[in-house]
């Protein structure tokens, strides 16, 4: 079979795995097996009628995009681009627990998803 030129491998974005992640949870927070929230330290203050984005908490930055709770678990979830790195204010909340996960791929996401499966199964 011959392949086209114009074809090429298409890499997920950070929204993409985010969306991989999210979706799952909300089927589990309906059926209530799990609560989770994603963080957005981005405040927008409206100031003379302009909306803009304040500036983040010194304790905020670098916080994981999502916190996952099941009744006796929990975990911290960075999502990225493929082959992105945590930035150094990521880096200090990964260090902070062993529950961090970065994710950069759709099988990372996947394999995260499988743990909380395991754990929601196993009442943990």
């Amino acid at each position: 079979m011959k392949r086209s030129k114009f074809l090429r491998r298409v890499e997920p974005t950070e929204a993409d795995i985010s969306k991989v992640i999210k979706d799952r949870l909300e089927i589990w927070v309906a059926q209530g097996k799990v609560r989770y929230f994603r963080a957005h330290p981005v405040r927008l203050v409206t100031r003379k009628g302009k909306t803009f984005p304040a500036p983040v908490e010194e304790s905020q930055k670098g916080s994981p995009d999502f916190f996952v709770f099941t009744p006796f678990r929990y975990w911290w979830i960075e999502t990225k681009r493929p082959g992105e790195k945590l930035r150094p204010a990521q880096e200090s909340w990964a260090q902070f627990t062993d529950r961090y996960w970065k994710i950069d791929s759709v099988k990372d996401a996947e394999l995260f998803l499988s743990s909380v499966t395991i754990a929601i199964e196993n009442g943990l």
